[in-house]
């Protein structure tokens, strides 16, 4: 099982990242938890620490994890701490500037899960 703790659902990225992430099993969304920026560091490990219970009840092959930097950091030693192997999507920006000469389009593609 492939765990998507971010953002980012699943039903929304492109092909390859999909493939990739189905390599590891069936792709299962846990929505990233709003954190709060007045939360002390305890706050955002009682958070972590829900949150990585019931990722480890799933027993994942992989968790994504990708949003708030704190709460990042603190799941993945939680999920590493659990032998819970834990990855970033990496992704290229194409920044294109349109017509008007002002506005900038920009678009990700998907390149690989990188290892924490």
């Amino acid at each position: 099982m492939f765990i998507n703790h971010s953002n980012h659902p699943s039903e929304q990225w492109d092909e390859a990242q999909r493939k990739e992430a189905e390599s590891y099993g069936t792709i299962v969304d846990m929505p990233f938890p709003s954190v709060n920026p007045n939360h002390t560091s305890d706050e955002v490990q009682e958070m972590v620490n829900l949150n990585g219970e019931r990722i480890l009840q799933e027993k994942p092959s992989v968790v994504m994890v990708q949003g708030e930097f704190t709460y990042t950091y603190k799941m993945v030693d939680f999920l590493k701490g659990h032998n819970v192997k834990a990855v970033a999507a990496t992704s290229e920006r194409l920044v294109k500037t349109l017509e008007d000469g002002k506005t900038k389009q920009v678009e990700f593609n998907f390149v690989q899960f990188r290892e924490f």
